[in-house]
Order: C-alpha cells, then sequence, then structure tokens
C-alpha cells in the first residue's frame, strides 16, 4: 500500500529520536483542496514538521518524508471501512425491527444513523491520529543541499539559511544572541 503523497524537504535540526524537516510548496499542495481555496500557508510559504528521525540523515540534508504503513491501513479502515460496516449492521438492525414492529423503512433511517454516528466517530478518530501520528524520514535523498537547490520560496531560504548559521555559530557566541 504506497501513497501518491510524497514530500520531500530540508532537514533544519535534530534532536534525540526526532527531526524538524523544512518543507517547500510540493506536488500535494498542487492537488490539495485547501491550498487552491488558499486556506493553508498563503502565498507560498513553507511548513516545518517534526518527525521521527532516521540516523544517517544529517542537517542540510534532502529527505523524502513517510507515514507507517500501519498508520495508513489504521486511517484507510477507520475513514472507509468502519462507516460503512456501521451503515450496513445499523441497516439490518433496523430492518429486523421493522419486520417485528410493522413499521416500514425503518431500516433506511436507522442505517443513515448509523452511517451519520461512524463519520462522526471515525473523524474524531482520524483528529486524534493527526495529532499523535509522525512522519518519518523514508529516505536521505542527497547529502548537504544548497538551500537554492531546494524548490523552497524565498521565506524558506531565509529560514533555512537563519538556521544554518545559528548551528554553525560557536558556543561562545551563544550568550551574544540571548
Amino acid at each position: 500500500m504506497k501513497t501518491n503523497i510524497v514530500e520531500t524537504g530540508i532537514v533544519i535540526e535534530k534532536d534525540g529520536s526526532t527531526a524538524r524537516v523544512l518543507l517547500g510548496k510540493g506536488q500535494s499542495c498542487k492537488g490539495c483542496g485547501m491550498a487552491k481555496m488558499g486556506l493553508c500557508r498563503p502565498g507560498g510559504a513553507n511548513m516545518i514538521f517534526t518527525v521521527e528521525d532516521n540516523p544517517e540523515a544529517r542537517v542540510g540534508d534532502r529527505v523524502i518524508l513517510g507515514l507507517r504503513k500501519d498508520v495508513h491501513r489504521k486511517g484507510y479502515f477507520i475513514a472507509y471501512i468502519l462507516p460503512l460496516i456501521a451503515f450496513v449492521i445499523s441497516a439490518l438492525a433496523g430492518y429486523m425491527i421493522s419486520f417485528h414492529t410493522g413499521i416500514q423503512g425503518l431500516e433506511v433511517i436507522t442505517g443513515f444513523i448509523g452511517l451519520a454516528l461512524s463519520i462522526l466517530y471515525s473523524l474524531k478518530r482520524l483528529r486524534n491520529m493527526d495529532r499523535t501520528e509522525r512522519m518519518h524520514i523514508r529516505q536521505v535523498l542527497r547529502e548537504s543541499m544548497q538551500s537554492e537547490e531546494a524548490g523552497l520560496s524565498p521565506e524558506g531560504i531565509d529560514y533555512f539559511e537563519h538556521v544554518q548559521r545559528e548551528q554553525s555559530m560557536p558556543l561562545t557566541d551563544l550568550g551574544k544572541r540571548i
């Protein structure tokens, strides 16, 4: 099970088991409804993700990000399969109740009520997954990229160069910044 969305970015910081990756406006932004409407990151601004680190990645490396396959499967099940199962079970329950009580059309009403409730539950679970699950560095593409080669917007290039300057600053200069 492979995702169509491939995101690439530049590692800007490493901290223990996590890394911060700067993403430019990628290919997935072109197909996203939110980006087309201008709801996320106006003006082509970049995004910073905290991801699970790959030991091979270093600051400045260009990397491909991804989600674990079990997260994909869990998300697909919650989004598509669970509402379908709830719809069928609640429609069958409504049919049996309708058969015993003689009320016509009860299976349709209970089916859609079950579907609506399962969709609300699924959305809540998916939001929770979005907050708790992290992307990981799937692959290191090229080491020590220069910011101009990354396809970043001008704001992203400025931020990337600022982070590089901060990380190359000796510890004796730390007091001057504070």
